[in-house]
């Protein structure tokens, strides 16, 4: 009998030490279930904000930091290519100048609604001057002349012929022209909206002007120039409904403080003259046309088109192709007739332009300051994008 109840009471033992130890082992698998479940918790919070940290940066940031910044000489004859450093009416800017290609942006979802084809003869020419063209037959034309154009061979300039150009539903592509000094990001279409006049009428000089017939110098409050209806209207259209909160109301300019009493304004003589393209910066306008707006689009400068590498032919400029000869902003001067600045399809040249003539237009609009990086690196494949 004590026999039988030792056994059972040995029995009893080993069934509490079983459960005891099943008690132990599972407490510690608990222990490293909890502890494995919050290093992953704090691996995934750790992600999460490094994620965070990384998209509140500002796209203005990302754009200096994805290039080396290079103080400019502002001398136009020089190939200086990348992001510089210059300056303008708010301060410091950074501008883009030269064949970059990191200096896409696009607006999500946003696309042409038309073809353009662009064909560029002379960039690997001897000779400085590079040429567009509508189509190809035009371009393999100039090609019979092929020495007058830099080529030893009418096959070596054939070969050179480059196509550019956009198809109707392709995403539409901007380019940085600079950060501006208030932070805001300048961007002008990688291709022309259409064809407009600048003025209907030529015969008074305030014609060159964005806007004329103004209360008072720099109002805006005149009657609008025929390109800025043109503009306004696309923008309305296009850009508004989706894309206004990313765009800021900035700064543009129609410089028309007068160099000369023959009727050239400054902006002719900064053609050739550095000294005048030391900065950005906008004159102070005495007359009732013209000077500096504060808008939602408009048009590019001949001190942007100049600064990003566009004169004397030099090198060509990220502007080139995008569109056969358009419309700046700027004005050069009025002699019984007025006339604008129109920069060469080939984004390396210049033309004075009758107003009254028509060429194409590539809008200019203003990133907002506080817009914050998204995605993208800024080539043609992987543009920054907004929105």
């Amino acid at each position: 009998m004590e026999e039988k109840k030792d056994k059972k009471t040995i029995r009893i033992l080993i069934l509490l030490i079983i459960i005891l130890v099943l008690i132990i082992i599972g407490m510690v698998v608990s222990y490293f279930v909890i502890k494995s479940n919050d290093e992953s918790k704090t691996t995934e919070t750790n992600n999460i904000e490094e994620k965070e940290e990384q998209e509140e940066k500002l796209l203005s940031d990302v754009i200096k930091e994805d290039n080396g910044i290079t103080n400019s000489s502002f001398d136009t004859s020089s190939k200086d290519k990348g992001l510089l450093k210059g300056i303008d009416d708010d301060g410091d800017t950074y501008y883009f100048r030269g064949t970059v290609e990191n200096n896409y942006i696009k607006f999500n979802g946003l696309k042409w609604t038309d073809k353009y084809d662009a064909y560029i003869l002379g960039i690997n020419s001897s000779d400085k001057e590079v040429y567009t063209f509508n189509t190809y037959d035009e371009a393999k034309m100039m090609c019979d002349s092929y020495d007058h154009v830099g080529y030893s061979s009418n096959d070596e300039c054939i070969n050179d012929i480059q196509h550019k150009g956009h198809n109707a539903g392709e995403d539409m592509l901007f380019r940085i022209v600079r950060i501006n000094g208030d932070r805001t990001i300048r961007l002008i279409a990688d291709g022309s909206i259409g064809k407009s006049k600048f003025n209907e009428k030529d015969d008074n000089e305030k014609y060159v002007g964005y806007t004329y017939d103004n209360s008072e110098p720099n109002k805006q409050d005149g009657t609008p120039s025929t390109v800025k209806q043109f503009l306004d209207n696309w923008y309305d259209n296009t850009m508004k409904t989706k894309y206004d909160e990313y765009i800021a109301t900035s700064k543009f300019c129609s410089d028309v403080a007068t160099e000369t009493d023959e009727g050239y304004y400054i902006v002719y003589k900064a053609v050739n003259d550095t000294a005048t393209l030391s900065s950005f910066k906008c004159s102070e306008a005495t007359k009732t046309y013209g000077g500096k707006y504060n808008l939602k689009i408009g048009l590019i400068t001949s001190n942007e088109v100049n600064l990003a590498g566009g004169v004397k032919q030099v090198e060509l400029s990220y502007l080139s192709g995008a569109s056969d000869d358009n419309w700046m902003m700027s004005p050069t001067y009025f002699r019984n007739t007025a006339h604008i600045w129109g920069m060469y399809g080939n984004g390396s040249g210049w033309s004075s332009a009758l107003v009254s003539n028509t060429h194409s237009v590539r809008p200019v609009i203003n990133l907002r300051s506080d817009l914050l990086y998204t995605e993208g690196n800024g080539s043609k494949n992987s543009p920054y994008i907004v929105g």
